[in-house]
């Protein structure tokens, strides 16, 4: 063990406050004491029967619905197609492809999530009709809503502009991302940005920097999922956005009686 003097004689009473008092000091105005901090699993909870999301991510676009919600589960529907097989020239609105039963689409599962305990309890696919083992499949949301993330301060946030604009960093105005409401983009929404890390899990994610982005309002649209997701590593990048938002959106498909088990698991 490391001691800072060499024999308790050398010690006094002055020293060790002072001491204490210095890393206090150091340790209470060190960003990730000082910053404000939130858990994923707590703002999704303001989530509605009806909200949704389309997220941009690897070339690929997925619908994000939450279907139901209990006070302790949420059941959430998500429809996943590759960027180049959307029918753009036959849809201006998600809302619309999904409701006519989302042509093109590669995946169609619903799931349920208890976001307090970041458990994910029951899994169905539609498009194989039939439940899958919850615990092999993947658990990227789970372990989001779990993480504990903190405020970037004002003064490191990205900002509007280049270098070559000539305008002081302090000066420009700070990034935020855009928002698109049932197909309406809208400017000039305020944004909360947060960072952490992701856990040593031994994933591809591990230990890599995420930023996350969230509007300052809840009312107009959902604002409990992140706008913007940033994945940071020495030699990787990734980034996740939503590209259009909404409410009042209902499933067009029946979801089976669960099994005996999943009913088990799920408390």
């Amino acid at each position: 063990m490391m001691h800072f003097y060499s024999s308790r004689k050398a010690q006094n009473p002055s020293s060790r406050y002072f001491l204490v008092i210095f890393f206090l000091l150091i340790f209470c105005n060190h960003p990730l004491f000082a910053a404000r901090t939130l858990f994923l699993r707590d703002e999704i909870q303001r989530a509605e029967p009806g909200d949704y999301l389309v997220t941009a991510q690897f070339n690929a676009f997925t619908l994000m619905l939450i279907r139901d919600k209990t006070d302790s589960t949420l059941t959430i529907e998500e429809v996943t197609i590759p960027e180049g097989r959307f029918p753009k020239g036959h849809y201006s609105k998600w809302r619309d492809w999904f409701l006519d039963g989302a042509p093109g689409a590669t995946s169609w599962v619903t799931y349920v999530i208890a976001p307090k305990q970041r458990q994910l309890l029951t899994f169905f696919s539609h498009t194989t009709g039939t439940y899958c083992s919850a615990d092999s499949t993947n658990t990227f949301l789970c372990t989001l809503l779990g993480l504990r993330f903190f405020e970037i301060p004002e003064s490191q946030r990205k900002r509007i502009g280049g270098g070559r604009s000539g305008a002081p960093v302090s000066i420009r105005p700070v990034w935020n991302p855009p928002i698109v409401f049932e197909g309406q983009k809208t400017t000039g929404v305020p944004f909360t940005a947060w960072r952490t890390l992701w856990p040593n899990d031994s994933t591809e994610l591990a230990g890599k920097e995420v930023d996350i982005y969230l509007p300052e309002e809840n009312t107009r649209y959902p604002a409990y999922f992140p706008y913007w997701l940033e994945i940071k590593g020495t030699f990787t990048k990734a980034k996740i956005r939503i590209t259009d938002t909404g409410k009042g959106l209902h499933s067009t498909k029946p979801l089976p009686k669960i099994p005996q088990l999943s009913q088990q698991r799920g408390g």
